[in-house]
């Protein structure tokens, strides 16, 4: 029997019970009793008859509805609406679901139903019968529905001895009391009806039966009709629920784990590719000649609570239920105050408002319940809110509270406890899932269905955990993943050899999920933007001025960025940083940043999740050096390689902390931030990666004479290709911003810069191109050099640029696929031996594996299409960046290596790695042994042949799982010896087993059992030797983003409309700035242009020995002021950055700084008027301008 689905869930996850996920409802070998159509709402609107269950089509998106046949007592259609669920009478109805009572029904939506009555049962009628039942109140039973419906005796038909009915719904017909299976109500029923405000029609339930409920309210002078309200009574194979010595919420573990392999996987398949707003059909318990079994009732409710026709188009009004102790989760719209987000009013115990039934199914139930939540709260030392010291992510649990529950409620609540900030996703076998305030969360930003039961409680199946973890994640939530790390049979070991008494396994936190620590393939495969982390701290000087210190971390790809440097007080260069940055997570000292420093992080940022740090728990440097030694002598990588303890931080790393007051902010941020890792559990994980590097632009560590030599040596942040250490134009937040370089107004791309260019195949070099665009060149040379490059791949090397880019276009993100295997090698987390995972985990890890593998190789031959242009190539750097060797590492005879290890397309299909001789040592002597074993039983048959007589027929068998059975002709009996042993037979032949074919079978059955042993080691010895050769890897994708980046700029220049043209620069150091641009259009504005308009191109002359170094625009509204002041601001951008400019001719002296002042704003909150801001900014330009 399938398993009932959740209705409506978002991911059709298969419904469970609390109890036991997965328990059949029927009997085993009992018929399942035939469907009727019963229509409980409708997802599309019949014109006639009524919606049959049977009918719906399983095709996704698409619903097959039919009508169904006319009950032969029907004599008038009945409009009926229960909810929106098609339910049938073998269903097993989700318990405590209730339709709020003021959701009205439009008209159109009404759905007619039939009543259908096939079984009559003979009835005593008393008096009643006759003109004598006229004006009674009676209720009429409805077989086939299993439900009463009351109405009143109209008037009689002496004809044929029939009363007329008028139920409660205005339905009308003819029924033969003393036939039908009918009950007279007493006189006083009417009245007690009235007495129930809103409650018109109400009929008990009784035994399987449905109770209806229709509610019509005076609107406008005319009556509405709410949807009614469904209770069922379902039959319970339990005689008892209050016998289990497991509470029902959490009593999953070892049913869940048996029953879920052989059940859920084929209920979730089924059902997955169906269509979210798809009613499902759950099954309930019949007997076998039919009719419901008559066991021990369970009330319960239905939902009829119309869904939105698409996720996240619901516009619900929120409710909080009265007396309520818990307030409600708000993500802020508006732009985030530092110290505050959604986290963090978890934290506060603020809830996710209730809105509509679960308002009302849940909300006195937690009022009542939870009461240590409200006014009473205390964190885990016992301290009130209004404590300085109270920790709101810390809660402590009452004792009466802890006393009363179940083991698994019990351990659910100590993970919760230290983790209210944190939205938990609690593994149960083959689910996740959410309980109480975390399933309020699912419901509203996941859209799943709760469970039934009164507690809160919904989930969804393991294969769902990326997406929906990720989409917590963006929501600005922090999510901490308990784990499984015991299987029920290991549980049952363990209270076996140590006598406990636990009654649930073993679970452990192995991941918190934020913004900025999304590093599973699954969860950031979508965009290929860098989502960073920041962690900032600040010495604050008497002038306002500012030295900060600054740790940037990309968690996808393990990289680590320091920089320290002084500021302003208008802290423009931070202001940059962050614009060009955006990142996801600050990481900052509670309450000891500057006014200015906290509005700028609030200015430039867009909504990211603040962690705070106490400043008297952040380490100090020694601490600092201590705690991320022990990380990196801990790694497996430095014990075998015997790293001395001088040598075990990374050479930028032990640079920064030897450059003490110049670099101490730098590595008091990466401190920080590496304190704040190991509270996520990422610090072993990102920091053996080993890939800590200086962060390009302003950063006064770059000005130290040790830092190109160490660069150079570290190779990092080094590549003189990339011209990170060298000067380059200056950026600041106001131009990146108002000239929407890399974002618009909006965050996106559309109209940028950025969008112009960006032509790059792969997302590390759209991230490299993003880079450019943030610092481009200043150097003469250097530009020269990249537009030589550009010309060169939209010339000579053209047919090898598209080779390189089909090439390169199939390759994931290699950059964030190499962290990924590094992260994997260290088997921490949800990817530790001891994670008990359903789905195939090694299968997973083999493709990623592969792809990387893959994606390495397209690396190499993408290079290698470019191998018959090196010679013709005019630009040295582009020379040396295909040159193996040289800009591109030979990585050759590494790729040869793992591709004779294994085969790879056979990996790929069975999930496994087989691999060949000499790859691993262990799998060879294993391999040895069995091989010695066979050879010795092939030995072994030989000499039997030879003692039978040389026959052929004597062979080995394997019968089940039995091997080398031995097949002797029943003519040899007489030759048999004693001690063989008769394993099995057929006509004419029997089969052994003797002494020495047993001692055998031992030694193969042991090589066996090595070389399995082996073989699940294997992926991880492999990825661990790939991972040595992690700098060859890393040096390859750069030299493919940067050519992937030239290309780039090559096929913008390209796709220009217009002439366009390469700019020349010209003047020596001491000479005037200039800037000459002929017939010069903006290199955006032109593909925003409609209407047939066109853009008009301008001359401009600025600087030198004949014109005036400034301009002085005037003109009206919308005269284009602003768009000349953009396009050449932009044009100098393109020019630096290498690339074509849309122009007859350009010529222009380098330009070291780009300064934008544009638009009217204030900063009251700090006492200052628009004005003062103006001429602080003003200000601020001019003290910075030199004669560049």
């Amino acid at each position: 029997m399938a398993p009932a689905t959740k209705p409506g869930s978002g991911k059709n996850t298969p419904q469970r019970s609390i109890k036991s996920f997965f328990t059949s409802s029927s009997p085993a070998g009992e018929e399942k009793k035939k469907k009727e159509p019963l229509v409980i709402g409708a997802l599309e609107t019949p014109k006639k008859g009524a919606i049959d269950v049977g009918s719906i089509a399983s095709t996704p998106g698409k619903r097959k509805v039919e009508s169904s046949p006319k009950p032969p007592s029907a004599k008038k259609k009945q409009k009926l609406v229960i909810g929106v669920d098609v339910v049938p009478e073998d269903v097993v109805v989700p318990e405590d679901v209730v339709v709020p009572e003021d959701v009205v029904v439009p008209e159109d939506e009404v759905v007619p139903v039939k009543r259908r009555r096939l079984r009559k049962v003979k009835e005593e009628s008393d008096d009643k019968g006759g003109e004598g039942g006229i004006g009674r109140r009676l209720k009429v039973y409805w077989p086939l529905d299993k439900a009463w419906y009351a109405g009143k005796v109209t008037g009689y038909n002496a004809s044929d001895g029939t009363h007329v009915v008028v139920y409660d719904d205005g339905e009308e017909q003819d029924v033969d009391v003393a036939s039908e299976k009918v009950e007279w109500l007493e006189e006083d029923y009417e009245e007690e009806l009235e007495k129930r405000p809103g409650k018109r029609g109400r009929v008990e339930a009784e035994s399987p039966a449905a109770k209806v409920t229709v509610v019509e309210e005076e609107t406008g002078g005319r009556k509405r009709r709410a949807r009614r309200q469904i209770q069922c009574v379902v039959e319970s194979d339990d005689d008892d629920d209050d016998d289990d010595t497991e509470d029902e919420d959490f009593k999953a573990e070892k049913d869940a784990s048996e029953e879920q392999e052989s059940e859920v996987d084929d209920a979730v398949e089924e059902e997955e590719d169906e269509d979210d707003d798809e009613v499902d059909e759950p099954e309930v318990a019949s007997d076998s000649d039919g009719k419901a079994s008559r066991r021990k009732p369970k009330k319960a409710t239905l939902s009829a609570v119309k869904k939105p026709s698409g996720r996240g188009s619901k516009k619900v009004s929120k409710v909080v239920s009265k007396g309520s102790s818990l307030g409600k989760i708000t993500i802020s719209s508006g732009r985030l105050e530092i110290g505050k987000g959604v986290s963090n009013d978890i934290a506060s115990g603020e809830q996710s408002a209730l809105a509509g039934d679960a308002a009302e199914r849940f909300g006195g139930r937690d009022a009542e319940k939870f009461k240590f939540l409200g006014r009473d709260r205390k964190d885990a030392a016992g301290r009130k809110p209004t404590d300085p010291a109270y920790n709101p992510c810390t809660l402590h649990l009452p004792a009466d509270f802890v006393k009363g529950l179940s083991g698994g409620q019990r351990q659910w609540w100590m993970f919760k406890a230290k983790h209210m900030d944190k939205v938990l996703l609690f593994k149960m076998g083959k689910f996740y899932e959410m309980f109480e305030m975390d399933a309020h969360i699912g419901a509203k930003e996941l859209d799943l269905q709760y469970m039934k039961g009164e507690q809160p409680h919904c989930g969804f199946p393991e294969k769902n955990f990326s997406d929906n973890a990720q989409k917590l994640a963006l929501k600005g939530y922090r999510v901490l993943v308990v784990e499984q790390t015991e299987t029920p049979d290991q549980l049952e070991k363990r209270r076996k050899e140590t006598g406990s008494k636990d009654k649930v396994v073993m679970r452990e936190v192995c991941a918190v999920i934020t913004r900025g620590t999304m590093i599973d393939g699954d969860m950031n495969h979508m965009s290929g933007e860098r989502m960073v982390m920041l962690s900032l701290v600040e010495q604050i000087s008497e002038t306002d001025s500012s030295l900060i210190g600054l740790c940037v971390v990309d968690a996808s790809t393990g990289c680590f960025q320091l920089c320290q440097f002084e500021d302003d007080a208008a802290r423009v260069r931070l202001s940059a940083v962050l614009t060009e940055l955006r990142p996801v997570e600050l990481i900052i000292p509670r309450g000891t940043l500057s006014s200015a420093t906290s509005r700028v992080l609030r200015d430039c940022t867009r909504h990211p999740l603040v962690n705070e740090l106490s400043p008297s728990d952040m380490w100090d440097p020694e601490q600092i050096f201590k705690e991320v030694s022990n990380v990196y002598s801990g790694l497996e990588s430095s014990q075998e390689n015997g790293v001395a303890e001088a040598e075990l931080l990374p050479p930028v790393l032990r640079h920064v902390k030897g450059l003490g007051a110049k670099g101490k902010m730098a590595f008091t941020a990466f401190g920080a931030c590496a304190q704040y890792l190991r509270q996520v559990l990422l610090d072993r994980t990102l920091l053996a990666v080993r890939r800590i590097e200086l962060l390009p632009g302003f950063n006064d560590i770059l000005d130290d004479p040790e830092c190109k030599a160490l660069a150079e040596q570290a190779k990092v942040a080094v590549d003189a290709g990339l011209h990170r250490n060298e000067p380059h134009m200056v950026l600041d937040g106001a131009a990146l911003e108002n000239l929407e370089v890399l974002e618009n107004n909006d965050g996106g791309t559309n109209g940028t810069l950025l969008a112009t260019l960006d032509h790059c195949v792969t997302p590390f070099g759209r991230r490299l191109l993003r880079e450019w665009l943030a610092r481009p060149l200043l150097l003469k040379e250097s530009i020269k050099q990249r537009q030589m490059a550009v010309t060169d791949l939209k010339g000579v090397a053209l047919d090898a640029v598209s080779r390189f880019k089909k090439e390169m276009a199939r390759v994931p993100d290699l950059e964030r696929a190499l962290a990924r295997l590094h992260a994997s090698s260290g088997a921490n987390g949800r990817n530790a031996a001891k994670v008990v995972m359903y789905e195939d985990v090694g299968k997973k890890q083999v493709l990623q594996f592969t792809a990387a593998l893959r994606g390495c190789r397209s690396m190499l031959q993408a290079a290698s299409h470019f191998d018959p242009y090196l010679l013709k190539l005019t630009s040295s750097r582009l020379k040396d960046l295909l040159t193996f060797g040289k800009g591109m590492p030979d990585m050759k005879s590494v790729i040869e290596h793992f591709e004779t290890a294994f085969d790879w397309p056979e990996a790929e299909n069975s999930g496994r790695i087989l691999p060949r001789e000499g790859v691993d040592s262990d799998f060879d002597a294993a391999s040895a042994v069995i091989s010695e074993v066979e050879g010795k039983l092939d030995a072994y048959l030989k000499e039997q042949r030879a003692h039978f007589g040389e026959h052929r027929e004597i062979v080995y068998l394997t019968v089940g799982k039995e091997s080398y059975q031995m097949e002797v002709p029943e003519r040899f009996l007489a030759k048999i010896p004693k001690d063989f042993e008769v394993r099995s037979s057929r006509k004419g032949f029997r089969r052994y087993w003797s002494p020495e074919i047993k001692s055998l079978l031992q030694e193969l059955a042991a090589g066996v059992e090595q070389r399995e042993s082996a073989l699940k080691d294997i992926l991880m010895h492999l990825v661990r030797d790939f991972c040595k050769h992690n700098s060859t890897w890393l040096s390859a994708v750069k030299t493919i983003a940067e050519v992937d980046a030239l290309i780039s700029i090559s096929a913008a220049s390209l796709y220009t409309e217009g002439p366009s043209c390469t700019p020349t620069f010209s003047g020596g150091e001491q000479q005037a700035p200039w800037f000459y641009a002929k017939d010069l259009r903006h290199p955006t504005a032109g593909a925003a242009l409609t209407g047939g308009s066109s853009f008009v191109p301008n001359n401009v002359n600025l600087g030198g020995e004949q014109h005036a170094p400034f301009m002085l625009l005037t003109g009206p509204n919308m005269g284009g002021k602003s768009t000349l002041l953009r396009q050449v601001c932009l044009a100098v951008i393109l020019a630096q950055v290498g690339a074509d400019v849309p122009a007859e001719e350009l010529r222009l002296a380098p330009v070291d700084q780009v300064f934008v002042r544009m638009g009217a704003r204030d900063n009251i909150m700090a006492g200052q008027s628009t004005f003062l801001v103006e001429l602080q900014e003003t200000a601020t330009m001019l003290v910075r301008t030199d004669y560049k």
